[in-house]
This record gives structure tokens, C-alpha cells and sequence, in this order.
């Protein structure tokens, strides 16, 4: 299974239809180039081995197999770089989960339940007492059509915003407990790293 997945260019448009994504969302219309996303989020595994090659800052790693988070957008770009990437704008990302159709959620505009997407599990409706997210890829019924996988939920990621020292988050977390976290327009301004906050990488065609 290849692990960056192929995502042609478009038109985006977004426009703020649910009254629940006011202050959330940006309209905005932008044509996409096309380019390369990671299929799953970047793993503490993934950090360690940009930290043994002496490109990314030692920390202290959690399980292997889960999303790596609490890291600064800066130090995610950095990360990206090593990878030869960099993280995705964020009209790429919205791109991504929104798609020409402009899809509410990734995988499509109904359905947010908790077999497609890793939310609520800190204080429901998925969970209770959830200190971390799960393995990347988990639900893969909530992939995006392309197969890109957690973009809502699992842990929020940084994207790149109006230039390339402006940052946001994107997409929801495990924590997110109402539907507009975890919509595909939604972001929220971050002054730095958040234990629910991780990413992934994007790559030029």
C-alpha cells in the first residue's frame, strides 16, 4: 500500500454554510496545483528516526506506532524537509478533505460516527478518559476518496496558512467532541504545540 498518495489539482471553493463553522472556517477560492500527501500522519517512530539522523530535536517518544504531537509547526516543517517534503498548505489540505464535491467530511457529507473517525474519546461520545490518539489508519472507513486516512480526527495537523511562517490546525483530534471540529472547512489558530496536534507532510508533483 503506498504510503503518499497522488492528489490532482483543482478549484477550491469554501464557503461557510453550516452556522456551526462561523469563526471556524475561511471562505476562500483557490486553484490547487497538484501534489503528494502522506497517507497517514506522522508517526513518533517517523520523529525518531529524523531525530537519530540529527534533523529533528530528541524528545521524550511515546508509543512507536502512534501519531507523534505536541511538536511546533516550525519543528513539523523541519521534519517535512528531512522527509523532502513540507507541510501542506492549507488550501491543499482543505483540498484534500473537501475534494470538487465539497464534501463536509472527508469520506463524504454524512455520517460522522466513531467507526470512520478517531474523536470524542477523552469525554464521549466515542470514549471516556482517552489520554491519546489511535494507530494512524485505524478507521479506514473514514478515508478520503483517494485513500488519505485521519484527515478528521486522530490528531489535528498544522498547515501552512497565508504564508510560510503562519500556521494553523486542521481537521479535529481525539479530543473534538462536536461536529465542527472535525468538518473538512474547520481550522483553528494555535500559538504553539498541543498534545493533540501532530501532521503530515506534502510533497510537490
Amino acid at each position: 500500500m503506498p504510503t503518499r498518495i497522488a492528489i490532482q489539482g483543482g478549484s477550491l471553493s469554501v464557503s461557510v454554510d453550516d452556522w456551526d463553522l462561523l469563526g471556524r472556517a475561511r471562505p476562500d477560492n483557490a486553484v490547487v496545483g497538484s501534489f503528494w500527501l502522506d497517507r497517514y500522519e506522522v508517526t513518533e517512530r517517523g520523529w525518531a528516526e529524523c531525530a537519530h539522523a540529527g534533523k529533528c530535536s530528541a524528545r521524550d517518544y511515546g508509543e512507536a506506532g502512534l501519531p507523534v504531537s505536541s511538536i511546533s509547526a516550525e519543528a513539523a516543517a523541519g521534519y517535512c524537509a528531512f522527509r523532502a517534503g513540507r507541510l501542506p498548505t492549507l488550501a491543499e489540505w482543505l483540498w484534500a478533505a473537501r475534494g470538487a464535491d465539497g464534501r463536509r467530511y472527508p469520506w463524504g457529507s454524512f455520517g460522522l460516527v466513531c467507526r470512520r473517525a478517531v474523536f470524542g474519546l477523552q469525554s464521549g461520545p466515542c470514549g471516556e478518559a482517552g489520554v491519546s490518539p489511535d494507530v494512524p489508519g485505524s478507521r479506514p472507513d473514514g478515508a478520503s476518496p483517494e485513500g488519505v486516512e485521519d484527515l478528521a480526527g486522530n490528531v489535528a495537523e498544522w498547515v501552512v496558512t497565508q504564508s510560510p511562517n503562519s500556521y494553523a490546525a486542521a481537521g479535529g483530534s481525539f479530543v473534538s467532541r462536536v461536529a465542527a471540529e472535525l468538518k473538512s472547512s474547520g481550522t483553528e489558530e494555535l500559538k504553539g504545540p498541543r498534545v493533540d496536534v501532530g501532521f503530515r507532510c506534502a510533497y510537490d508533483h
